[in-house]
């Protein structure tokens, strides 16, 4: 099991890691979570090699509940999937800002 996080970091460095700390209202947030529909899926692009099913919210659905948590970038490249193979050029891709 894990240690409580109170006795973990001893409250000297809490204090040098986190700052500004405030509560917030858990129900709103909360609220919105609840709306985020979970999706499990597969990437088309997958460096492994390993074909994983995920489980997660898609960007089109946070985009849609979160509008300001979602960037359509344009154009993203990849690295190749291969040795020697090239870039995989991916246009449109959305890129979620998980500190939103």
């Amino acid at each position: 099991s894990f240690p409580k996080v109170s006795s973990a970091i001893p409250d000297n460095n809490f204090h040098q890691i986190y700052l500004d700390v405030k509560p917030v209202n858990t129900t709103l947030h909360l609220e919105t979570v609840r709306q985020l529909p979970l999706s499990t899926y597969k990437l088309s692009y997958e460096r492994s090699g390993i074909e994983r099913v995920r489980i997660g919210v898609v960007g089109p659905d946070i985009a849609n509940i979160i509008p300001d948590a979602v960037e359509i970038v344009p154009k993203r490249i990849l690295p190749p999937l291969e040795k020697g193979a090239r870039p995989v050029a991916l246009t449109n891709f959305p890129v979620v800002n998980e500190q939103t």
